[in-house]
């Protein structure tokens, strides 16, 4: 491979003040808060690691590289030693021109740089079919070692085949390898956005120590409070973060950047627009009422449940849709796969995209706004938040209905099973307890209710502060 393609991705190696000029580091550091996402302190970039970060597109996963890269030649490393490859717009084809980059890149660099680490930057890899084959083939011939290569991708299913087709060879804590940069969580907003660092947090979930973590951050009721308003207009994403805070609201154009890149997405793994609407559609008809792949299909115009199912699996591997599964049993751990699920849009920002997008509204934003100031939709949207927090703190997240229903129904941490009302409504009565009492505990989530019911061991916290000490 002729060392010409290299170099058009990595200027920077003829002169390192040209990084500066990067379109993202200038977005970044021009922009009214400088965003840190948590996966920044997961990277130990100093050790032989094979990174693998998965996230929806436009999150920041390309800016986090470019940060990483600049913040590398500012501590005096050798321009050389950092390669950056963009594989979306590098014509990599297939697993031999991945293996081909890497040989490439390692001989160019030891040439120079004999005994010290390299680090590999590659982005969207998914975007090369069988990548995984050829990292797996330049780490077989011995070339990454005392190399660091960071990964990424905008398919949680591609990179998790990937992962998996690299057994023993992603380096030491392989398990610490895999990470995941979504759309910032609640917390991760506060302290970027409104700078609280010292908010309490909880490493087990039982409704005292949670009871007492929301007590505690109560101290900041006002900033929590005005930051939950924001974050469900604008949601985790760094653009619509950025353009709200600049301008009070989020322009067309960044919903139009996002649609455009989630369809893209879509498209290009095979799915019709028109299908991913209507099933949108029917979603927010449902107001995430429980839905079977065979009730979606009746209701639209998508002939096969089997359809149904494929697209929504597409949806969940691009971190735009998550699926709750009911639990078979009311203090089980296993999930019925036949019951009918829950579908949660996973991010306030993408939430009102899509509602627009599926009514066909020109102003996203105007849609935002009518959901936040709508007491039923706000509710709806508040139990949606919350269900996509609590898929990424619990191992296994399920529902249970019957003649009652319970929203969610956390699996596989201490305590091994917690469960979780939401009751985002003014007062909270016994009556709202009456399921949380038969499971001898849990935890509401309501509007403004900050209480502990000893006797019955049911933490009563707002919404807005416990997402804000997950």
């Amino acid at each position: 491979m002729e060392l010409s393609r290299l170099r058009f991705q990595n200027r920077y190696w003829d002169n390192p003040e040209l990084l500066k000029e990067d379109i993202h580091l200038k977005q970044l550091f021009s922009a009214p808060v400088v965003l840190k996402h948590p996966v920044e302190e997961m990277l130990k970039i100093d050790q032989d690691r094979v990174y693998i970060i998965r996230g929806p597109r436009q999150v920041g996963k390309t800016t986090l590289l470019k940060k990483l890269m600049q913040a590398l030649i500012g501590n005096h490393v050798a321009p050389g030693r950092i390669f950056y490859f963009a594989f979306d717009i590098g014509n990599i084809k297939d697993d031999n021109e991945v293996a081909e980059l890497i040989h490439t890149y390692i001989n160019f660099a030891r040439s120079d740089f004999k005994q010290k680490r390299l680090w590999l930057f590659l982005d969207e890899v998914t975007y090369t079919p069988n990548w995984a084959i050829g990292i797996k083939r330049a780490y077989d011939s011995g070339l990454l070692q005392n190399a660091t290569l960071i990964l990424t991708g905008s398919s949680a299913l591609d990179l998790k085949k990937g992962g998996e087709r690299l057994p023993g060879r992603r380096g030491i804590c392989a398990h610490e390898n895999d990470l995941s940069m979504l759309p910032l969580n609640f917390r991760a907003y506060v302290k970027n956005i409104f700078g609280l660092n010292d908010l309490p947090s909880i490493s087990e979930i039982d409704t005292k120590t949670l009871y007492n973590a929301c007590f505690k951050a109560s101290y900041y009721e006002e900033e929590i409070k005005n930051a939950f308003e924001e974050y469900l207009l604008c949601g985790g994403f760094p653009l619509s973060i950025l353009c709200f805070k600049e301008k009070g609201k989020i322009e067309p154009s960044i919903y139009y950047t996002y649609l455009q890149a989630f369809i893209g997405d879509l498209t290009k793994a095979g799915k019709r627009e028109s299908y991913v609407r209507e099933i949108l559609s029917i979603i927010f008809q449902k107001r995430h009422e429980p839905l079977d792949w065979l009730l979606i299909s009746k209701e639209s115009g998508i002939g096969s449940h089997h359809t149904i199912k494929e697209y929504v699996e597409t949806l969940e591997a691009f971190f735009l849709l998550k699926v709750i599964y009911a639990v078979k049993h009311l203090g089980g751990n296993e999930f019925s796969f036949r019951k009918r699920k829950k579908l949660y849009i996973s991010d306030p920002f993408v939430y009102s995209l899509f509602l627009a997008w599926v009514k066909g509204e020109v102003e996203p934003y105007r849609e935002a706004i009518r959901l936040v100031e709508d007491t039923l939709y706000k509710s709806k949207l508040t139990e949606n938040v919350v269900g996509i927090h609590l898929s990424q703190v619990f191992p296994k997240l399920g529902y249970w209905r019957n003649r009652s229903e319970i929203d969610f129904i956390g699996l596989g941490k201490s305590p091994l099973r917690q469960y979780f009302e939401v009751k985002y409504q003014e007062r909270i009565t016994s009556r709202d307890k009456k399921q949380l009492k038969k499971t001898r505990g849990g935890i509401i989530i309501s509007k403004r209710t900050l209480a502990y019911d000893e006797k019955n061991a049911i933490a009563i916290v707002p919404a807005h502060l416990f997402l804000s000490v997950l």
